[in-house]
């Protein structure tokens, strides 16, 4: 892990909302609406963004979704034989799923599905990483709507700042046999992360891409990103956590 180590040595870093005003967040497809998609005014819906290009769920492509051990917490590995595993500063990514409609409690049973491209900017499953199937999973809710995932620090795509993909589904079987997201959206990083993290060695080629984008101008989320940006705290030495609260 020595590689990983910022030369700074930062100590702890702590990211959220409240740098959404500097924060350039990992890259992110397609264009949609960051603004709340109704529900109750004491409990408005998150903001949605469509799937993007890579959501291998079936629908047009790969089908991560059907892949046995797709239910998993460690996103790292390949899910198909063969494949190898994603390497990275580590990331804990931990979300809550909250319903609008009933005062925002947590929403017992539904399925998360994440995923992200890996160091270099590549998803598993289309060009650039056909024969990999990491970085991809799903966690079933908790009473209290929480799931948790090990991942490693999403890379910068071309053309997009860097982000986390997310699908909720009302159930396991509804994700799994085609079934239609609750929410789908992208979670932005934020920039002061991104670049320290980008400041490593296994980041070089996200690095350069990152030098050229912008969160402002990036199509999902150039419409604002009000309630998007994860809360992130670390260091590169030993990784990352990202929290952030869905609502449905």
């Amino acid at each position: 892990m020595a590689e990983l180590i910022d030369r700074r040595r930062a100590p702890l870093l702590f990211a959220g909302a409240g740098l959404a005003a500097a924060a350039g967040g990992c890259t992110s497809h397609g264009t949609g609406s960051s603004g709340g998609t109704g529900g109750s005014s004491s409990c408005p819906r998150s903001p949605s963004e469509d799937l993007g290009p890579f959501a291998a769920d079936g629908s047009s492509g790969p089908d991560a979704l059907g892949l046995p051990g797709i239910v998993r917490k460690d996103l790292r590995p390949s899910l198909k034989p063969g494949g190898g595993q994603a390497g990275g500063v580590p990331l804990r990514i931990t979300l809550t799923v909250r319903q609008s409609a009933k005062g925002c409690a947590g929403y017992l049973g539904a399925a998360v599905y994440v995923w992200h491209c890996d160091r270099d900017g590549l998803y598993s499953m289309y060009p650039g990483a056909p024969g990999e199937s990491y970085l991809r999973g799903i966690q079933i809710a908790e009473y209290d709507g929480t799931v948790s995932f090990t991942s490693v620090f999403p890379g910068a795509e071309a053309g997009r700042w860097p982000h986390l993909h997310v699908a909720v589904y009302p159930d396991e079987r509804a994700a799994t046999s085609g079934g239609h997201p609750v929410l789908a959206t992208q979670l932005p990083l934020p920039e002061v992360i991104c670049r320290l993290v980008y400041g490593t060695k296994l980041y070089g080629t996200s690095a350069k891409r990152l030098a050229k984008a912008t969160m402002t101008k990036d199509p999902a989320f150039a419409d604002g990103v009000a309630g998007q940006i994860p809360k992130v705290a670390g260091n590169v030495r030993t990784g990352f956590t990202a929290e952030a609260s869905l609502t449905v």
